[in-house]
């Protein structure tokens, strides 16, 4: 299976990477259980934006939560990420 939400390295901090076949919920449920086991991984980094699914504004916003609260990334931007 592949996997539902990653983080990438680009030169302006991270990237997440969604599964665009995945449902919200699993989407959310991957992201937590991810944080509870490799938070210092990214703690503090910058997020620049999101690649794969396209996301309502109600679901960047409980993503953003997650992503800042457990995660205590930065987040700069949940809009679809173009490589320049």
């Amino acid at each position: 299976m592949k996997s539902v939400v990653n983080f990438k390295g680009v030169s302006e901090g991270l990237i997440l990477q969604i599964n665009e076949e995945s449902s919200f919920e699993l989407i959310k449920n991957e992201l937590i259980e991810k944080a509870k086991m490799h938070t210092s991984l990214v703690e503090n980094a910058n997020l620049v934006g999101i690649i794969g699914k396209k996301l309502s504004y109600n679901e960047k916003a409980i993503l953003e939560d997650i992503l800042v609260k457990i995660f205590k990334i930065n987040v700069l931007s949940l809009e679809i990420y173009s490589y320049s």
